[in-house]
């Protein structure tokens, strides 16, 4: 009797054990994440395409900037003069950002603060590019 009533105790201990550590790694956080920082976009997600005329990959002017508050205006005139606009599209967070582009992890520990970026992914699999164009 005694050696049942021990095997439960030591069954429940186990499996309330393991609920917790479940519980704590689905509710972890991102390790990545960089904080207090969100997207600004300046343009629709642009198609560009192969001589052949399959798509080759997609772009879209991007923002790291702070998450309280609205967007700035852009007003940086290289980007102004392709495709940027001087009101933003949109607010997201990094990671939407990163899942849109297909970036391994969160890109905005990679990108320089309150910099207006041109990234592109590629359709081949090829990584993408942040091309920095300076302060908005």
């Amino acid at each position: 009797m005694k050696t049942t009533n021990r095997a439960r105790r030591v069954t429940a201990l186990a499996l309330t054990f393991l609920a917790g550590i479940g519980i704590t790694t689905i509710a972890a956080p991102a390790a990545d994440a960089q904080t207090n920082r969100r997207i600004c976009t300046y343009s629709g997600v642009e198609t560009w395409y192969s001589s052949n005329g399959a798509v080759a990959s997609y772009g879209q002017w991007a923002l790291n900037y702070k998450k309280k508050g609205g967007c700035p205006t852009n007003g940086n005139a290289e980007s102004l003069r392709n495709t940027a606009t001087s009101t933003s599209w949109e607010k997201i967070t990094c990671e939407e950002f990163g899942d849109r582009f297909r970036t391994p992890s969160d890109p905005c520990p990679g990108m320089t603060m309150d910099s207006l970026y041109y990234v592109r992914w590629y359709v081949n699999g090829s990584p993408s590019t942040f091309t920095n164009h300076g302060h908005y």
